[in-house]
């Protein structure tokens, strides 16, 4: 964002950004942790709340820019590993199962991308939550 502002007027949205609405009644329970132009982290009494938001499938440079901004907040968390931690974000797993690969042999549970991208709608939030679970705890399940 800096760099399209600092190139001149602002058209259009370069990308989008991240905020935290805070209700007035936690306010003085709240304090503002780091503010970057990817994540917000704030405070609200032992909770962290981290609101992150990524770049789309098709960003130059995605993975780096994800590998970092997840190095960083890793390092927030550890930071703060007495408190709760609440990551928010939707990581776009609705548009990842959309430009899935048709035609792909089955995997070794026997699943397709079909079976993922004609999936009735829940699919993509459980899978987000799982995702979440997964950056939460950072331990990736050896079954669901």
């Amino acid at each position: 964002m800096t760099t399209a502002v600092e190139s001149g007027m602002l058209r259009g949205r370069p990308f989008g950004g991240v905020i935290c609405l805070i209700k007035s009644s936690l306010r003085g329970a709240t304090s503002t942790i780091h503010c970057s132009e990817r994540y917000v982290i704030v405070k609200v009494g032992d909770c962290i709340i981290i609101n992150i938001y990524l770049p789309r499938v098709g960003f130059i440079n995605r993975e780096l820019l994800c590998d970092d901004l997840f190095a960083e907040i890793d390092a927030w968390c550890q930071r703060y590993s007495d408190c709760n931690i609440i990551i928010a974000d939707d990581f776009y797993t609705d548009l990842v199962i959309s430009v899935l690969k048709r035609g792909k042999a089955a995997d070794i549970d026997g699943l397709t991308s079909e079976h993922i991208l004609f999936s009735h709608p829940v699919l993509p939030v459980i899978i987000t939550r799982l995702f979440q679970l997964i950056l939460l705890t950072q331990h990736i399940p050896l079954w669901i």
